[in-house]
């Protein structure tokens, strides 16, 4: 989107907050086996969405308009999105967002009272293990907001697997539906998270929830 309205510019300094499109067919997938259209939104895309599902829909590449967008996001059941521009839609209308991909914390929607994220994983350079969420704020919260910053500091990212997306899809449904069975150990991972972004002077908005599949994936991190 930037490249083309703004071709004069090089954006490469946030390619950290990219994702690949095909990630998301499983979640796509399962939404629509749970009674859903899932649509593809965007006003310009670097990636088809490849699918013969019928209730998978890539609007973006074939039928967009700038109006229908607006539509979509007031009518959606939740949004989901990374921190892109158009995140900003569900957030007019107070839907329930679904923010996946995030690689910063500066700031993440929270308005429905009913809003999760999903983050990605960060590495040192080189390393299979992915370093905890103490450390991440510690050395990410007030400086990392360019891919050179990550980079030249020994880090990279990692965006989510289609099974990280696929668990956290399922998560949004069944705690809107009133069906997430959440567990004591869920509690207390989301109470250790949470103590972890306040104790490194990060504002904790109350009604949001970090994904409590993505915790039980990564026991680690916290």
């Amino acid at each position: 989107y930037l490249n083309k309205w703004i071709p004069e510019m090089d954006f490469q300094y946030h390619n950290y907050r990219d994702s690949h499109i095909e990630n998301y067919l499983e979640a796509a997938e399962e939404l629509t086996k749970r009674g859903y259209s899932a649509i593809h939104e965007g006003s310009v895309v670097n990636e088809r969405l490849i699918t013969d599902n019928p209730n998978i829909v890539d609007y973006a590449s074939n039928y967009h308009s700038d109006l229908m967008d607006l539509f979509l996001a007031e009518n959606c059941k939740f949004f989901i999105a990374s921190t892109c521009g158009i995140n900003s839609f569900p957030l007019i209308f107070r839907k329930p967002t679904l923010t996946v991909n995030l690689a910063h914390f500066i700031s993440i929607p929270n308005f429905s009272g009913h809003d999760m994220f999903l983050p990605k994983k960060i590495a040192k350079l080189g390393e299979e293990n992915f370093i905890s969420f103490g450390e991440i704020f510690r050395s990410t919260k007030d400086l990392f907001v360019t891919a050179e910053h990550f980079q030249s500091n020994g880090y990279e990212v990692h965006e989510n697997t289609p099974e990280e997306l696929l668990e956290a899809v399922v998560e949004m449904d069944e705690r809107l539906k009133g069906q997430w069975i959440e567990t004591e150990e869920d509690k207390q991972s989301q109470e250790k998270f949470w103590d972890i972004v306040e104790e490194n002077g990060i504002y904790h908005p109350p009604l949001l929830r970090i994904c409590s599949s993505f915790l039980r994936r990564y026991p680690t991190l916290i």
